[in-house]
């Protein structure tokens, strides 16, 4: 995949549609409709929470998920896997593109007032 095929792509998540450059795929719907799916679980306990915290409070809860998946698979085939530091390096790196995804959102939506 580079950068030359990458399109605005529409994805809808929690009733909101953001345009992502990425190749369209169903790769891309189906991450959108996960990360969806992990919002609207959240939603009804955090009903005086913003969208931008939900989106947060998602990030950490799949972020955490993910180390526990690794963790798991680790154990049943600890020769097979990443290193810890590596798992470290992954997740900090899927925040850091929460984290600025949700910065462009609060900036445009900042421009919008």
């Amino acid at each position: 995949m580079t950068v030359d095929n990458f399109v605005s792509t529409p994805i809808t998540i929690f009733g909101k549609t953001y345009h992502v450059k990425a190749e369209a795929s169903a790769e891309l719907d189906e991450l959108a409709r996960f990360v969806d799916s992990k919002i609207r679980e959240l939603a009804p306990s955090q009903s005086k929470t913003a969208t931008i915290d939900l989106a947060v409070l998602t990030a950490l809860n799949i972020a955490q998920d993910l180390f526990d998946a690794k963790e798991g698979a680790l154990k049943s085939n600890p020769k097979s896997g990443p290193s810890i530091r590596e798992l470290e390096t992954q997740a900090g790196s899927l925040v850091k593109n929460v984290e600025d995804q949700l910065e462009r959102i609060h900036k445009a939506k900042d421009k919008k007032r």
